[in-house]
Parts: C-alpha cells; structure tokens; sequence
C-alpha cells in the first residue's frame, strides 16, 4: 500500500520534476564552463550529472509497468560493456576511469529516452512540462549571452577569431546543437501561440533565429533556414487560413537568406578561406625547396600524432603523397585517419566493440574524432554503433508509420517543431561531436525522441490502446 501511495505521489509531481531537469540543463552547463574558466577539475560537474542520470533512471524504473524494457536495456548494456572492457584490455588498459565514463556519456541517451518515455505514459502532463522545458532553457541561454556580452565575458565561438555569441558554454559544437535543437521547438511554440499577434509572432521568430545567426557557425546557419522553411511548409498544409503567420514566418527565412553575405558565419569563413592560403604558401615554400623532405616537414608540422605514431610512409601513402592544403590541413580527416589505422592495427575485437579513449591521444595530439557517428564507432565499435543506430532507427519507423496511417493527426505545427529539431540533431551529430558523446546536449535528444513517441502514440491528448 505504502509503496502505491510513493508511486502515485511520484506520478503526480513528474511534470514538475521534468520541468526542473529542463531548468537544470544550461544551470550545469555554465558550471562546468566556469570550472573549466577557473581550472577546477570537472569532476563535480561529472558527478552531478551521473547523481541526476542515476535519479532518473531509478525513478522510471520504479515507475514503469514495463519493467522488463529496463531489466533487458540494462542486461545488454553490461554485457557489452564487458566485452568493450575485454577488447581493452587485449590492446593494455591504460585509463578504464575515463574510458569507462565516456561509455556512460554514450549510454546517457538512450537510457533517459527510455525513462522519458515513462513518465510521459505515466502522466501525460509531462508532455507539456518537456515543451516549456524547451522554452524556458532557450530564454535562459539567451538571458546567459546577454550578460556575457554586456560583461564583455562572452568567450566567443570562435575564441582566436572573436567571432559568435556562445555565452558561458565551452564546447562550441555542443552548444550549436543545443540551440539548433531548441530553437525549432521554441519557434514552433510562439507560432502557435502568436498567430493572431503578428507583431509578437515577428519578434520572437527573429528572437529565436538571431541567436543562431550570431553563433555564427555553418550548421547554425543552416537550422535558420531549414527551421522557417519547414514551419511555412507546415502551415501551408496545416493552416492555410494563417496567411499572416504564413508569410510572416517566410519573410523572416528570406530575411536572413539576404543576410548570408554579412553574417558572422561568412566573416569566419573568409578567415578560415585565407588562413588556408597562407597554410598553403607555407607548405608550398617547403615543399620547392626539396620535395622529399619538404612533404616529411609538412606533414609532422600539421599532423605530428598522426605520423609519429603510425610513421610519414603510412601516412604519406593513406594521403596519396598530396601537398594540398584541404587534405593536409583537415582535421577532421587526420583524426579519422588515425582511428582508422589503429583500429586496423588492434583487429577484429577492436572493430566488434571499439577501443579505449585515451589510445586516441599520442604525444599530446588529440585524435578523438569530429564526428558523432564516427566517434561511437572507433569508440564502441560495430557493435555499439549498431545498437544506436537501430534505437534511432525505431522512432524514425513510427514517425513514418504514424503519418502514413494518421496524417491529419500527427502532422501538426508542434510534431514539426520537435521532427525538425530532430533533423538538425542529427545534422550535427553526422558533422560534429557534439550530440551523441555529450550529456548536455543529448539530454535534449533524449526528450525530443520521447517527445516523438508520445506524439506518434498519442490521440487527443490519451495514449493508443495497443491490444486494439
């Protein structure tokens, strides 16, 4: 009897619960970044985020009529991370602390979908709570750039350029994420709030949107774009009557098309345009000198863990003996040229359940790799990689069913808001590492994905009778 009253007790506040998570998100964020600012080991910011992981989890579990889902999840995720261990080990566990905590920031996503996933089939108020979690967690990045740049403390996305509001937040392709993901939800929001208010509705579309424009990176850029072209979309099937938030929303998308030439996006890449020419003429002096021993001083200048560790002929070979700038210059492909050779040199098990963290860094060169997809391969392997992708798979599948079957339905202005804020999502995890390796930003992929399920699952408001 006891045990019911706590569960119900439990149930009734999760809104209130979800709601604060949400608050909590950005609140840990500007920790961690002032730990980082003031050189304070991380470890606390770490741990708080395991503490809130750690609740969650038990609390869905406590909480779910399903309890089987967690049994097995949990069962698969220790049997894997056995054999991640043992794949290890063959090739000298140096660090399995920090090895082992980057699993955990892997298996971070699937596990809070999972808990989300309940405690929206537990009280649909929920839903609600995640959506204005969305919200207010916008306007509080928001809030939190403004006082940087009023403080002139704002540490810029690029820092060696000074180009981009980032605000108290350290990892650039993280946050990017964390506002292209949020800003379709908000925007979403406020057309369905505002859409008899045309001036409000004006001012909080370009609200959302400017803070992308001035974060200044390409996929920011481009969220701008895919999100107000794919909520005008929406309206032209959904609402067709809506002719001033129709147009109003797409005057905003060419607004800042016109924009491009002057944004803080195209300044940066016009510096990285010309800094490649100078990299360029460098490589070039060395290279007409003596050609032999011009390439061997090209290449351990700019990729110096790559070659020191796996030698210039290697790599000379893996680059085809190329003196150009794009190939010799391009991190993201010297990081995964490197995890490419080592996962060739540590075999089968490597490859079937990924390799060890700190085996990516060589004499102080950092090969981790710019890309989510790519990082959770080198670093779980075949197997981890396979696992994820078919978790993303299965609500991709039941988003496509759910509009086939019931169209009219599921294809509203707020399923847009949370289907593009997906696809941004993964726009960043395929080009960047800031999604599916980072809890502060998968917490929000977490949410978007249950919020897809109860959406897809949902009718007026009361989840589907499945036995029907």
């Amino acid at each position: 009897m006891y045990q019911l009253q706590v569960q119900e007790k439990l149930k009734s506040k999760l809104p209130e619960i979800v709601l604060i998570l949400f608050i909590l998100q950005p609140c840990t964020d500007v920790l961690s970044y002032l730990s980082d600012r003031l050189e304070i080991s991380n470890i606390f910011t770490l741990m708080l985020r395991f503490v809130f992981l750690l609740t969650v989890v038990i609390i869905g579990f406590a909480l779910s009529d399903k309890k089987r889902i967690y049994i097995i999840t949990a069962s698969l995720l220790c049997v894997y991370t056995l054999c991640h261990i043992g794949a290890c080990i063959l090739q000298g566990y140096n660090d399995p602390i920090s090895d082992i905590a980057n699993l955990i920031r892997i298996f971070h996503m699937p596990l809070l979908t999972l808990c989300f996933i309940t405690f929206n089939k537990a009280n649909s108020k929920v839903y609600d709570s995640m959506r204005t979690g969305f919200v207010i967690c916008l306007l509080i990045i928001a809030a939190v750039e403004i006082i940087s740049v009023i403080t002139s403390t704002n540490p810029y996305t690029y820092e060696n350029k000074s180009i981009g509001i980032i605000g108290w937040f350290y990892d650039s392709s993280a946050q990017s994420a964390v506002i292209s993901t949020l800003v379709p939800v908000f925007t979403a929001w406020s057309v369905q709030k505002l859409r008899d208010k045309l001036p409000l509705l004006i001012l909080s579309v370009l609200f959302s949107s400017f803070i992308l424009f001035m974060y200044a990176t390409r996929l920011a850029y481009l969220s701008i774009i895919i999100t107000l072209a794919g909520l005008t979309i929406t309206l032209l099937i959904t609402d067709r009557k809506a002719i001033g938030a129709i147009v109003s929303v797409a005057l905003v998308c060419i607004f800042f098309i016109a924009l491009v030439p002057f944004s803080p996006m195209e300044k940066n890449q016009s510096m990285v345009s010309a800094n490649a020419v100078k990299k360029q003429e460098h490589i070039d002096s060395l290279v007409n000198a003596d050609y032999d021993e011009g390439l061997k001083k090209s290449y351990e200048f700019y990729m110096g863990g790559l070659v020191g560790r796996f030698g210039l002929e290697k790599v000379a070979q893996k680059y085809e003996y190329s003196t150009s700038v794009s190939d010799i210059c391009d991190v993201r492909r010297m990081k995964n040229t490197y995890c490419s050779l080592l996962m060739e040199e540590q075999g089968i098990a490597a490859m079937l359940f990924g390799m060890e963290l700190s085996d990516m860094t060589y004499d102080g060169w950092i090969h981790d790799v710019e890309n989510d997809f790519h990082g959770v391969f080198y670093l779980t392997g075949g197997t981890g990689l396979l696992l994820l992708v078919l978790f993303l798979i299965y609500f991709v599948f039941i988003t496509c069913k759910s509009l086939i079957s019931d169209f009219k339905n599921i294809f509203t202005l707020e399923a847009a808001g949370f289907g593009i804020a997906f696809i941004t999502n993964m726009l960043h995890a395929y080009a960047t590492c800031g999604v599916l390796r980072r809890p502060g930003s998968s917490f929000y992929l977490s949410a978007l994905l249950a919020a897809i399920y109860f959406l897809t699952h949902t009718k007026k408001g009361q989840l589907y009778d499945h036995k029907k």
